[in-house]
Order: structure tokens, then sequence, then C-alpha cells
């Protein structure tokens, strides 16, 4: 009996940790691919935009400068 109740706690300790595992792997991966979208977003500056008609932030894509809300060539 006493070999039942040890093989059943490890068994529950396997797959809490397989449990946590999981989640910590989907956790880092959600953390890398938000890294990797917030490096894509970096605005240089503000800007007057005509089409938007007040300050917006700008970004740089292929040597030109865009208004990041409308996408108006600056």
């Amino acid at each position: 009996m006493t070999y039942f109740l040890i093989f059943i706690a490890l068994l529950i300790a396997f797959f809490i940790a397989l449990v946590t595992a999981f989640i910590t792997v989907i956790y880092l991966v959600c953390k890398m691919e938000l890294a990797e979208q917030e490096e894509e977003d970096q605005w240089l500056f503000k800007a007057h935009c005509f089409e938007c008609e007040i300050e917006m932030p700008v970004k740089e894509k292929n040597g030109s400068l865009y208004c990041s809300n409308c996408g108006l060539r600056h």
C-alpha cells in the first residue's frame, strides 16, 4: 500500500512539473514575440501629420518617414 501511495505522489509531482514547464514555455515564447513586435514598432520622433491633423509618432520604413497612424509619407 505504501508503494502505491509513493507512486501516486510521484505521478502527481511529475504532472505538476510538466504543467509548470508547459506554462513557462508558453510565457517565454509570448514574451519573445512581444519583444520582437515592440522592436519593430520603435518610433523615431513625433511630427505634425497633415492627414491626422495632430502630432503623431513617425516610423521609418525603407529610408522614408511615415505617420504611425495613417501611413502618410513625411
